[in-house]
């Protein structure tokens, strides 16, 4: 995978580190909103993020990892009925809901935190 992705080990602890970063200042000030992490057990070249409001709801489509932001391709969809931002949201929402929950904050309270 590191060969494919050119993601080390180091980035995904730096990655936490910061997440660990964001939630002790999210208990201090507590914003609305809420951050939850979880933990799948495949083997992906692509990753998403969604971010939603009452509002709205946006996924930013992260086409490779690699360390080289020139060959980054991050695509900003929305899902709509028969969109491809729909077709992602439900590829991924399978993998989301039988991965595993290892960090959730709510209205600025930690209500799992099971990295360690």
């Amino acid at each position: 995978m590191t060969a494919l992705t050119q993601l080390y080990a180091e980035d995904i602890r730096s990655a936490l580190l910061s997440l660990r970063s964001i939630a002790n200042w999210a208990v201090k000030r507590r914003p609305a909103g809420s951050i939850e992490l979880r933990y799948h057990r495949l083997y992906l070249p692509d990753s998403i993020l969604v971010v939603e409001t009452e509002k709205d709801k946006v996924i930013f489509w992260d086409l490779s990892f690699g360390r080289d932001l020139t060959h980054k391709r991050v695509m900003v969809l929305r899902p709509a009925p028969g969109n491809l931002g729909q077709n992602i949201l439900e590829r991924y929402s399978l993998i989301w809901d039988s991965a595993d929950c290892m960090f959730l904050l709510q209205q600025g309270a930690i209500q799992a935190d099971n990295l360690h």
